[in-house]
């Protein structure tokens, strides 16, 4: 497979298939995430050295190559929470809604939030400023998931089911 799409590629020797692939790097680490929020879904019914595939390279790789950038998956099946920001993904029948749960000892606003289009972070989509004080909630109506959020280095991919 490797083979036919570089060519000069082998398994042996001195071939230096990194530079070739490097640009995929993101993509991988993303696709690690995925797999492992799926995973994460099963980790309520079966113990963790019962589930297949599951893998934590992503953590050697970020930190080898220093990246920063936190992925994360949020669907409607159990809440995420980042810097004591829980964030619940619910859909109803009419609307679909993220609603924000402060689990810190001081305010939060929602402008520390940016959402875009998607992960090039180029097309903003402008929401509302809301303070959430310590233990509160608060919700957000959004018209689809096809969107990423942006929270400091954490980027949040929504994902229905």
């Amino acid at each position: 497979m490797v083979q036919n799409i570089y060519p000069n590629y082998e398994k042996k020797g001195a071939y230096d298939l990194y530079p070739l692939i490097k640009h995929k790097t993101k993509d991988a680490l993303i696709n690690s995430t995925w797999l492992n929020y799926i995973q994460s879904i099963k980790l309520h019914s079966e113990p963790i050295y019962e589930i297949n595939p599951i893998t934590t390279v992503s953590r050697l790789i970020k930190r080898l190559f220093e990246i920063k950038e936190e992925y994360h998956f949020l669907g409607t099946q159990k809440p995420l929470t980042i810097d004591s920001i829980e964030f619940h993904l619910i859909q109803n029948q009419k609307s679909l809604n993220i609603e924000l749960t402060n689990k810190r000892d001081i305010a939060f606003t929602t402008n520390q939030l940016e959402f875009f289009l998607d992960d090039t972070f180029k097309k903003p989509i402008p929401i509302d400023s809301k303070v959430i004080n310590p233990e509160d909630s608060q919700i957000l109506l959004i018209d689809s998931v096809d969107f990423v959020v942006k929270f400091g280095v954490h980027v949040v991919y929504l994902v229905l089911g």
